[in-house]
């Protein structure tokens, strides 16, 4: 569930027509929202449970960069085909789920996306935010390492 407060009151409004856009994609790429509800001046989002783990928990981080690459770049394009462009790129808003016995990442909060890019600037931005994350990906994985919290590599499930 997501609440707004007074002053998230604009970035709620943003979500909820972002999630409407997406609608065809609810569930595959991003949650499933049920609806919105109001209770003492509070509103919030009914989104599904999608499971699995954000990639900045150990448990998120169990992939090889190679693997999780085509996975971000595939969840990032498919809001793209509805015209978004997810802006908070930050591991926490990514998370590896399994569907069926396949891996897929899954993104959340959708505030902040943009809907005023052209295809090309889509397409670019896409590419360049899968980098973005696999650096942070990588950075992530040398501090679980350094910590003693990184958990043995496993291969993708496809």
């Amino acid at each position: 569930m997501s609440k707004a407060t007074e002053d998230w009151k604009e970035e709620f409004d943003h979500e909820v027509v972002a999630y409407s856009r997406l609608r065809p994609i609810q569930g595959l790429t991003i949650p499933k929202l049920y609806g919105t509800i109001q209770y003492a001046k509070t509103r919030a989002l009914i989104l599904s449970d999608i499971g699995g783990s954000s990639l900045s928990t150990p448990d998120g981080a169990v992939l090889d960069e190679q693997d999780i690459e085509p996975l971000l770049h595939q969840a990032l394009i498919s809001l793209n085909e509805y015209g978004v462009c997810h802006v908070d790129t930050k591991l926490d808003n990514f998370h590896l789920v399994a569907d069926e016995g396949k891996d897929k990442i899954m993104i959340v909060d959708l505030e902040s996306a943009d809907f005023d890019q052209t295809e090309e600037e889509l397409a670019y931005t896409a590419k360049n935010k899968t980098k973005s994350l696999l650096r942070q990906y990588r950075n992530h994985l040398k501090c679980l390492e350094h910590d003693g919290v990184l958990l043995p590599r496993r291969p993708v499930r496809r």
